[in-house]
């Protein structure tokens, strides 16, 4: 499965995107992690992914009320952020990673990006992916390590 981690760089200004901090949440369940697929074909062929779900921080919002309106976006789960679990660079600026929990129970439902105009959505799907199939995914392998989960 292609990572997050193996996309190819865009241009600044595809899709709408410019340099920003940004955020994703980890949320784990019975041993799996919620992923989104990503596809921007219109730009890049090969350039579709699965990676947490996140994204940029709005104006005035904290990278923990970004994580939370993330999540509803692109998987329709309501979240709490439970704790902060990395941060890292990459190509865009700095994203803060936060591990998340339900506030209640319901199945993934695929939502879009508002910053998108409906014909230009590059959500395709949301899925629980078992943590054994992402441990060389560069989100995913810093999750299971700063939580010290044994795979």
């Amino acid at each position: 499965m292609k990572s997050w981690a193996l996309r190819k760089e865009f241009k600044l200004g595809d899709y709408g995107y410019k340099k920003v901090s940004g955020c994703s949440a980890a949320l784990i369940k019975e041993n799996k992690i919620l992923m989104v697929h990503e596809v921007y074909h219109e730009v890049y062929p090969d350039n579709d992914y699965w990676t947490l779900p996140g994204g940029g921080v709005e104006d005035g919002e904290t990278f923990e009320a970004a994580a939370i309106r993330e999540v509803y976006e692109e998987a329709n789960f309501r979240v709490r952020v439970l704790r902060h679990l990395f941060s890292r660079k990459y190509e865009v600026g700095t994203e803060n990673c936060f591990l998340v929990e339900l506030v209640e129970e319901s199945n993934p439902k695929l939502g879009f990006d508002p910053e998108l105009p409906a014909t230009k959505q590059v959500l395709k799907e949301v899925a629980w992916k078992p943590l054994t199939d992402l441990q060389n995914d560069i989100q995913v392998s810093k999750v299971i390590k700063v939580m010290g989960i044994k795979i």
